[in-house]
């Protein structure tokens, strides 16, 4: 039984994951594939969605077995036991620190693209976006489901224009074949567009008719955000560029429909990054409940209000979020260093999944979950250094782990 009072139907499902997997990348990550791979980029999307499906897949058949908003932590508990469980909810969660502030710095970009933010106004003004992604959370994830409708509506809709203008010629629409080492080297970068199937899972609670909807949901996100890039890829090849350079669509919009689509352009790219921030907080701040409502971490955290938000989670959350964007606004890191870092969390939770998935699920489903094991190892060693971060953090969190953890 649903320890939440379930308010997601398949369309806002679909809604909250869409977003979550465009975000930012949308108008980024396929200027990006093209300048690594040319026409053969397109041959990347397709290798790659066809990759994304089948693990798709797996998440969808473990959500609508095991729906709980503990979603990834819950399933390593099943499979591999509560310690493993509450490592892999704080591999999850310790992410906080270093993920939210690098959202918070994409949607600056759009955002300073649209006004001139001098230091240090540019700090409040992340520290503003932060509160009214805060606001909407407690708002309800009905109201944000609605919200983000409106966004990825809006976004798609631009996008539709922008190729409309931009008419997508045969021969730069269809996939190319080319050297093997480009085309991987783009699918490599272009993986981390489709990093965010575990909100889903955590979310899993909020559905009115889990079983039916989840499956449904990641598949078809999954796909919706997969031909999304794929189009703008395909345009972006349209437009006959002697060069591709970083702020190609930022010119092709400029070209095509004027100052104002450039100021579209920045609009839709700072809502999919608010968009994508907010989708993140509704599913921490619902797995960190999850775990207090268990025992596993202080009851403190259980705390919820009248529509069901949990209040103290978010609060906590997004404390240490406004820390670490005091922190990070000293260019200690950098963002690109953020979101390597936050790969390195991201990647080993899918590795968990994917190994729970071996163990708890049969048939077609249990090989499939193999072989994106296999992926998760794989991408998780390409990450360098980061993996020695990501490494470090989980052999601490093993050794900080309680010795007799409760069970799920």
């Amino acid at each position: 039984m649903s320890r939440s009072n379930p308010q997601l139907g398949l369309f806002g499902g679909l809604v909250l994951l869409a977003t979550s997997l465009l975000g930012s990348s949308v108008f980024v990550v396929p200027v990006l594939g093209v300048q690594i791979a040319g026409q053969s980029s397109l041959t990347s999307w397709l290798i790659l969605i066809a990759f994304m499906v089948p693990m798709a897949m797996v998440f969808g058949q473990l959500g609508r077995t095991y729906p709980h908003a503990g979603g990834v932590s819950h399933w390593t508990a099943r499979a591999l036991g509560p310690k493993a469980e509450w490592v892999i909810a704080m591999v999850l969660i310790s992410v906080i620190p270093v993920g939210l502030p690098a959202a918070l710095l994409l949607t600056m970009i759009f955002l300073e693209r649209l006004f001139e933010i001098p230091k240090p106004w540019d700090l409040a003004a992340q520290l503003g976006v932060l509160a009214a992604v805060y606001g909407l959370n407690r708002a309800g994830v009905r109201a944000s489901a609605w919200v983000q409708t409106a966004i990825i509506l809006g976004s798609l809709t631009f996008i539709a224009t922008l190729a409309f203008s931009t008419p997508v010629q045969s021969h730069a629409s269809l996939p190319a074949l080319g050297p093997i080492a480009p085309i991987a080297q783009a699918a490599g970068l272009m993986l981390w567009c489709f990093l965010g199937l575990e909100i889903v899972a955590n979310l899993a609670e909020e559905f009115r008719n889990p079983e039916r909807d989840i499956p449904w949901v990641v598949v078809g996100g999954v796909l919706l955000a997969g031909l999304v890039y794929y189009l703008c890829a395909a345009t972006l090849l349209s437009a006959g560029f002697e060069s591709v350079k970083s702020d190609a669509l930022l010119q092709l919009a400029a070209d095509r429909l004027g100052p104002v689509g450039l100021q579209l352009l920045s609009v839709f790219g700072f809502l999919a990054c608010f968009a994508s921030l907010n989708t993140y907080l509704n599913g921490f701040s619902r797995g960190l409940w999850s775990l207090a409502d268990e025992g596993k971490l202080p009851s403190w955290l259980t705390h919820r209000s009248a529509k069901q938000v949990p209040t103290a989670a978010l609060n906590l959350i997004a404390a240490v979020c406004f820390c670490a964007t005091l922190l990070f606004y000293t260019d200690w890191l950098d963002l690109a260093e953020l979101i390597t870092l936050a790969n390195a969390h991201f990647v080993l939770v899918y590795l968990a999944a994917m190994v729970s998935a071996v163990i708890l699920l049969r048939g077609l489903g249990r090989w499939v979950a193999a072989l994106g094991t296999l992926c998760c190892v794989g991408g998780f060693i390409a990450l360098g250094s980061a993996a020695a971060y990501g490494l470090i953090v989980l052999v601490v969190l093993i050794l900080l782990a309680p010795p007799k953890a409760k069970s799920a």
